[in-house]
């Protein structure tokens, strides 16, 4: 008989062989010593961005420096799209959230990192008529995971824009 020691050791080698980190995690190497975050209307991306940074230990400077890795974020938006509607009622069934945003970076040298990327994020949700105040604080759970996620995808970007 297996202890059960034994198996939870194997199946946290099996977790850790296999790349699986936990939700929020990350291994994130700018190799920067700051960054300034610029936005042009994207605030809501901003603070998730700026938060995202900080969890993993890079300094975020409230003004521009010579040493801190310039990102500018700018035109975010948020759009709802009906997805499916009620053929017998003509209701809506079904909407789709999307957030989207553009992203540039430079170094602190001056050297174009990322130039005018555009990141977004789509979910879907049903809509039902009888439970509209759910429905509405379940898109409002959405967009905090729609800008989430977008956060983290920037931090992908810029981290593979470094790398090079």
């Amino acid at each position: 008989m297996i202890k059960p020691g034994i198996l939870f050791l194997a199946s946290l080698l099996l977790l850790s062989g296999c790349g699986f980190h936990l939700r929020g995690s990350s291994d994130l190497a700018l190799h920067v010593s700051s960054v300034y975050i610029e936005t042009q209307g994207a605030s809501t991306l901003k603070a998730e961005v700026t938060r995202q940074l900080q969890n993993a230990g890079v300094s975020v400077s409230s003004k521009p420096g010579d040493d801190a890795l310039r990102l500018v974020l700018s035109n975010e938006q948020f759009d709802r799209r009906v997805l499916s509607v009620d053929p017998s009622t003509g209701k809506v069934r079904e909407y789709e959230v999307g957030l989207k945003a553009k992203v540039s970076a430079r170094d602190a040298q001056g050297n174009n990192l990322l130039k005018d990327q555009d990141v977004s994020q789509i979910r879907d949700f049903i809509f039902d008529e009888n439970a509209v105040l759910g429905t509405y604080q379940e898109e409002a759970v959405l967009r905090k995971e729609l800008t989430r996620d977008t956060a983290a995808q920037v931090l992908r970007l810029l981290q593979a824009a470094n790398a090079r």
